[in-house]
This record gives structure tokens, C-alpha cells and sequence, in this order.
């Protein structure tokens, strides 16, 4: 009975403990994963704009599931790593006790082994660098195609993008099967030696008990030691190719950890918190381009003086350069030469998420967000009353659209408000610009989606409601730029001529042509 009643206790500790290591294991992986994710997500938010240029979004979002990569070996591979490798050094520690002979040609196996993982390992690296580059370009335009289904359909061009996903995919698929046959080759030659060390010595063994150099009981317990040397061999093999796999997956990860970000640390100390803007900008023989090998100027000798209260206006034929200045005036991206200052203050010596707090922007691209049209217009301003959110929907020309949906501002959103039209998103942006009240207005195309009576509406609103403080904006059509005070012409990267809308009419410069385009359309 006690017998019995050890046994059960012998048994159940054994399942308590195994609990304990499955729970612990479970606790480390899913903290050390929570951390690592957190962490890059968190880096990535403070990567400049230049990086996002540079990378896909496939690519970046595929970065994120090689966390769970890192964190799987860490938690639960990693351990079973060291443990084999110990299980090892023990087992050929006692078969040194029965045999030294025996446990130096056990020891010739153990270098075949490492031999094979040396071989494979290069061939394993290059497999799993490919297999992860063809998948993060099969992800990237399977995300673009999501994005862009409408035009797909539109464009009746299904079949067509699916050719061009599946071409992409069995490159993945092919890379990745390079992968697996490198590490089933390496298992396949790991478990020939793992017999083949088994076999030599027990030939080897025999031969010694027939020369009664050894009994047939040390050569048995010594052949069962031989077990436990071989089978944790084996299991370093296999996890040596999810090493492999896991080291290129960190190498990725780092790729973006290695990437500055905006503002170090030390930046971050030292730059200059910027008070409440009064709006004077002044910029001084600014030249900029997106990459500083290209000999592509984007922006050539800018120099501009903006007093508080202005408006502002820069108009000039697509890609002469309107969008990339105003970016420029956010920070988003350095000057390659010249200088930017705001009331004074150089932008590139500001804390620069205390300028853009204070400025409202609404971008040519409306970017929304899932969640209830009042989440949106409150993004900047999380907690905001809904009267401060109606006050900037009507501002906006957006409360009486609103209204009109069944749940109002509760209305959830689709992905990037695919349920609204593109004249409600606008406006929508346009509000969730206003709901903080910005020191300064940026609007870059900000009204391109909306009808000529709504322009007129919201552009005399925000007119109103922001008399004294600086408006920022580009637009094609120049009706609505015509009253600004001072109207700036771009063309390839540089300030063509700069005047009020009559003074400019009276030059016949370019935009008096581009004037008389639109007029006769």
C-alpha cells in the first residue's frame, strides 16, 4: 500500500511539475514576446519619414512576425538547446568511465555532427534570407491589392493581379522549400551518423569483449549510453537549422532597430520645446532632395517670408514641389541646406512633436481610422467633448452629413472609411484637424474632393474662424487660393514669381496661364 501511495506521489509530483515548467515556459515566451513587439512597434513610431519611403509596408508588417520567431527560441527552443548540449557532456562523462577507447570514437561521430551543422549552416542562412525576402514582396502587393480592390474591379484587371500575386507567392513557395530541403538533408545525414556511430561501436565494442578487454554488460550499458548521446545530437541538428532561421529573423530585426530615429535621445533633452505659435515662418535659401546620392533637386533656393496671420497660398503644376514644402515645414524631413524657422525658432534645433501639436494639417491622401466618426475627428484630441466635435464637423461642412447617418457621430467607420464618399472623408479630415484648435492650418489639397459651393462654405469658415493665425495651402484649382495674401508659383522645385492674385494676372507669368486654362475650361 505505501508502495503504492509513494508511486501516485512520485507521479503526481512529476504532473505538478511538468505543469510548472509548461506555465513558466508559456509566462517568459508570451512576456518576452509582448516586450520585443513592443518595443519595435514602438521604434518604429519614432523612424523619420525617409525610412517609410525606403520600405514597404509588406516588408515592415512582416518584420512583426519575426518577433514571434525570436521569442519561440528564446522561451522554449533556446532552453532545449543548452539542455541537449548538457545531456551530452554528461552521457560521454560516464561513457569515459567505461571505456576511454570507445568514448574517443563515440567523439569522432559527435565531430561528423558538427561538421554537417558547419556545412549546412551557410546553405540554411542563405535559404531562409531569400524565403523571407520573396515572402515580404508576395505580402507587400497582396496588402496594395487589398487596398486597391475597387480599381482592381474597376480596372476588370482580376485575373491579371492574381497571375502576378501567384507568380510572386511560388517564388516564396520555392524559396521556402530550399529551406526545409537543406534542414531535412541535415536531419537525414544527422540520423546516418547517429546509426553509424552505433554500429561502429559495437563493432569496435565486440571486438574488445572478445579480447576480454570488456564485459557484454559495460558494452550494453555503454551502447544504451550511446542512446543518450545521439538523440540529443540529433534534436541540436534540427534546432540548429531554427537557429539559423531564428538569427536571420533578429539579423531582420535589427535591420530596423539599427535605423536612427527621428530625434535620439539626447535630441530629445536638448532640442527646444516651441511655445504656442504666433505663425511666422521664415524660410532662407532652402534647397532639399529625397536622396541626398540623387542629383534630383525637389526644392531649389526657398526663401519666403510669412508673417502671423496670412494666408499663404503656393500653387504651380504637379510635382513642382507644393507637397514637399509643406512637408518640410513639419519636419518630416531635414534641408539639405538653408534654414526653416517658426516665430524664431530653428526647426531643426525644435522638439518637433511641439510643433506639430500645434498645427493642423489636412493631407491631399485622407487617411481614416476603424472606429466611430467621432473617435476620428478626435484623434488628436482623445476625450473631447462632443460639442468641441460638432463645432469642428460643422466648421467643416461634415455635422449635417453626420447627422443624417442612423448612428450619427457613432457611426463606426470601415478600413480607411471605405463607407464614406471621398467629399465626407475630406471633410472629415478637415474637422478632426480643427477639434484642437491649431495655432497654424497646413492644407494641402485640402478641399480637391469637394464641390465648388462647399468649398466656397468651408474655405469662408475657416477663413472666419482662423483670422488671425497663419493658413498654409496648395491647390490646383485656383479659385480657391484667389484671396489669399500672397500667392507663391512653383515650378520644378523653385519660386517662379510670388504676388497677390491680381498682381500675378498682370505679370501674364504662369500663373496667368495656368489661370486662363482653368478659365476657359
Amino acid at each position: 500500500f505505501y508502495g503504492l501511495l509513494g508511486f501516485s506521489g512520485v507521479i503526481l509530483l512529476y504532473v505538478v511539475l511538468t505543469f510548472c515548467r509548461q506555465q513558466l515556459l508559456l509566462l517568459v515566451s508570451s512576456k518576452a514576446a509582448s516586450q520585443l513587439t513592443c518595443d519595435f512597434f514602438t521604434h518604429v513610431l519614432s523612424l523619420p519619414m525617409p525610412f517609410f519611403l525606403k520600405n514597404k509596408i509588406g516588408e515592415i508588417t512582416s518584420r512583426f512576425e519575426e518577433n514571434q520567431k525570436v521569442t519561440d527560441f528564446l522561451s522554449d527552443i533556446g532552453p532545449q538547446l543548452f539542455l541537449s548540449l548538457f545531456t551530452v557532456a554528461l552521457y560521454l562523462s560516464l561513457m569515459s568511465y567505461f571505456n576511454v577507447a570507445l568514448t574517443l570514437v563515440t567523439l569522432g561521430f559527435v565531430v561528423l555532427h558538427i561538421v554537417i551543422m558547419g556545412v549546412v549552416s551557410p546553405f540554411l542562412q542563405r535559404a531562409y534570407k531569400d524565403s523571407f525576402e520573396k515572402g515580404s514582396a508576395s505580402q507587400s502587393y497582396l496588402i496594395e491589392c487589398l487596398r486597391g480592390l475597387s480599381t482592381i474591379k474597376m480596372l476588370a484587371i482580376e485575373r491579371r493581379t492574381r497571375w502576378e500575386w501567384e507568380n510572386l507567392y511560388v517564388r516564396y513557395s520555392n524559396a521556402y522549400f530550399r529551406s526545409l530541403t537543406y534542414s531535412v538533408s541535415a536531419n537525414l545525414a544527422s540520423g546516418f551518423v547517429a546509426n553509424a556511430s552505433e554500429v561502429g561501436v559495437l563493432f569496435y565494442g565486440g571486438g574488445l569483449v572478445l579480447r576480454n578487454q570488456m564485459t557484454v554488460g559495460e558494452l550494453t550499458a555503454f551502447i544504451f549510453l550511446i542512446q543518450g548521446v545521439t538523440a540529443p545530437l540529433m534534436k541540436l541538428v534540427m534546432f540548429w537549422a531554427t537557429f539559423q532561421e531564428t538569427l536571420n529573423a533578429a539579423d531582420r530585426l535589427n535591420e530596423v532597430f539599427n535605423e536612427p530615429p527621428e530625434l535620439s535621445a539626447e535630441e530629445a533633452r536638448t532640442r527646444t520645446v516651441v511655445p504656442p505659435l504666433r505663425g511666422d515662418i521664415r524660410l532662407e535659401h532652402v534647397n532639399f532632395r529625397y536622396e541626398v546620392e540623387s542629383n534630383a533637386m525637389f526644392l531649389q533656393d526657398i526663401s519666403l517670408d510669412v508673417r502671423c496671420g496670412q494666408r499663404i497660398a503656393f500653387v504651380g503644376r504637379s510635382g513642382s514641389g507644393k507637397s514637399t514644402l509643406l512637408k518640410l515645414l513639419l519636419g518630416f524631413y531635414p534641408p539639405l541646406s538653408g534654414k526653416i524657422s517658426l516665430d524664431g525658432y530653428n526647426l531643426m534645433d525644435a522638439w518637433l512633436p511641439s510643433v506639430r501639436a500645434q498645427i493642423g494639417i489636412i493631407p491631399q491622401m485622407t487617411q481614416l481610422f476603424e472606429g466611430t466618426i467621432q473617435e476620428n475627428i478626435a484623434l488628436a484630441k482623445p476625450g473631447a467633448p462632443l460639442s468641441e466635435i460638432m463645432e469642428a464637423a460643422q466648421l467643416a461642412m461634415a455635422h449635417e452629413f453626420i447627422t443624417a447617418l442612423p448612428q450619427g457621430y457613432s457611426t463606426r467607420l470601415e478600413v480607411s472609411g471605405a463607407n464614406l464618399s471621398g467629399g465626407q472623408r475630406q471633410r472629415l479630415a478637415i474637422a478632426r484637424a480643427l477639434v484642437h484648435d491649431p495655432r497654424m492650418l497646413i492644407l494641402d489639397e485640402a478641399t480637391s474632393a469637394l464641390d465648388n459651393e462647399t468649398e466656397r462654405l468651408v474655405m469662408n469658415n475657416l477663413e472666419e474662424r482662423f483670422k488671425d493665425r497663419t493658413i498654409l495651402m496648395t491647390a490646383h484649382r485656383l479659385s480657391t487660393v484667389r484671396h489669399a495674401d500672397l500667392i507663391v508659383v512653383l515650378e520644378r522645385g523653385r519660386i517662379l514669381e510670388q504676388g497677390s492674385h491680381e498682381q500675378l494676372l498682370t505679370r501674364k507669368g504662369l500663373y496667368y496661364f495656368l489661370h486662363a486654362q482653368q478659365t476657359e475650361e
